[in-house]
């Protein structure tokens, strides 16, 4: 489960924009936020194991944006407790 997003702060930055892909590239998820944390819905199934990309552009002037490098991740399962 994937609770949050979170990256490092930009400097002169006053906005951010996070992208999740899955592995085809289609856009999961797509948010804009003023710090650099936002919540991920749980209303976005990701499924474990499978590969998933993301990146953060950063607001550094008017009409300017500045892109990090595709970053991947996988969702680790959670494990069943008896």
């Amino acid at each position: 489960m994937v609770n949050d997003l979170r990256w490092s702060h930009v400097a002169g930055a006053d906005r951010y924009r996070v992208t999740v892909f899955d592995a085809t590239g289609g856009v999961v998820y797509a948010a804009e936020a003023s710090d650099t944390v936002v919540a991920f819905p749980d209303s976005v199934p990701l499924v474990p194991s499978a590969a998933y990309l993301w990146k953060v552009d950063a607001r550094t002037g008017f009409d300017r944006w500045e892109a990090s490098v595709l970053a991947e991740f996988r969702v680790v399962a959670e494990s069943r407790r008896r």
